[in-house]
């Protein structure tokens, strides 16, 4: 009986919940021309070659994105006119120097706090009004080792304010599609500019961190149900940001029992109760001091899990993308909607397909976050 999937894709490891390139070495490498005439003629030159991937050498590779990157208009003297003249007005700086509310701050499970990208936004919108601001790109996207790379400055009544690279990692090919990578490089290049304007300083208060965390985030013990590994992770104490599969929450006590018993005992196969549910997958380490809990069972069995390849085809259930591969369908913007359609209405095999590809696709974007 099937229990569990979880997603196997190349180019992006989900079952470890890190990102790998090893699918592909090609490198996206679109050119630029950055001519500021208006004809025709010369504008036709200023249009970005995507449709050619023609691998040039490592040096002029590397010459290319060297220009794209340090373009002119990007350090031109004219935009900097009238920087820092004046202040805004009392009731502006009231808006951007605001106090956070907690409840709007996110953790990482690295421990990291921010505040989501949009939260930003609703802050200059607030300060400024819609149509009050402006992230101006200066130059076009570039990739470089992995990365999707762009210029902006942030404008606000018409001035300039600051000016930053948004970043976001992008493999060629991969689960992230280049309009998106895109999008996602120029919120953080937002975010990074708002930090001129004193927009969540807080977030970088080593006092105010320690204090947030003390109030609003717990640090406990998880182990990986796949292979055994303990590790700690931070999460809200809300559960609003509960850490997900394969992880599963450990005390810390069962953490330090099953050190002590790994170094006198052999690892022992997992044992499943048929009583529990297929959320409820055991650690691979006995733990012979905790008898309350409900993973225990006289009989040994094994974990049911199985890999989904991301390029494997999909069921024939899903009817609308017979004879494509799961990457194909998460590519389509109605992709997604159709997937969590399945997920919700049918049953069985299928059901735990599409739900481990939601969980998948959640995973990513939790990463880019």
């Amino acid at each position: 009986m099937l229990n569990r999937l979880f997603v196997r894709n190349i180019g992006f490891r989900v079952t470890t919940l890190t990102a790998a390139s090893s699918h592909s070495n090609k490198t996206f490498q679109p050119t630029y021309s950055y001519s500021t005439s208006s004809s025709p003629q010369q504008q036709s030159t200023t249009t970005t070659n995507y449709a050619s991937h023609q691998q040039p050498s490592s040096q002029q590779s590397a010459n290319k994105q060297q220009q794209a990157l340090l373009n002119e208009r990007f350090y031109d003297e004219e935009k900097f006119k009238d920087i820092s003249k004046e202040p805004f007005a009392r009731e502006i700086t009231d808006v951007l120097l605001g106090e956070l509310d907690n409840n709007d701050i996110e953790i990482k499970p690295d421990g990291i706090i921010y505040l989501p990208e949009i939260k930003y936004r609703r802050i200059l919108n607030q300060a400024f009004g819609p149509g009050g601001w402006a992230l101006k790109p200066f130059g076009g996207p570039v990739v470089i080792s992995g990365s999707l790379i762009r210029p902006y400055a942030l404008f606000c009544l018409g001035r300039y304010v600051s000016e930053s690279f948004g970043e976001q990692p992008y493999v060629e090919g991969g689960h992230l599609s280049f309009a998106t990578a895109n999008e996602a490089a120029k919120s953080n290049a937002l975010v990074r500019c708002c930090k001129d304007l004193g927009i969540g300083s807080s977030l970088w208060d080593p006092t105010f961190i320690r204090n947030w965390k003390a109030a609003n985030a717990a640090e406990k013990f998880y182990v990986n149900v796949k292979s055994g590994e303990k590790r700690k992770f931070w999460s809200l104490k809300n559960g609003n940001s509960p850490i997900n599969y394969p992880w599963k929450e450990s005390s810390s006590s069962s953490y330090n029992d099953g050190q002590q018993q790994q170094q006198t005992q052999p690892i022992q196969q997992p044992q499943f109760d048929s009583s529990v549910s297929f959320d409820e997958v055991i650690p691979s380490i006995s733990q012979p001091k905790q008898p309350q809990q409900s993973f225990q069972s006289s009989s040994s069995s094994v974990d049911h899990s199985e890999e989904l390849d991301i390029d494997s085809p999909v069921p024939p259930q899903l009817k609308k993308y017979a004879g494509k591969t799961w990457r194909e369908v998460i590519q389509d913007p109605k992709g997604i909607d159709y997937i969590k359609w399945v997920a919700n209405t049918l049953t069985g095999k299928v059901k735990l397909q599409t739900q481990a590809i939601i969980n998948f696709l959640n995973e990513q974007q939790n990463q880019q976050q």
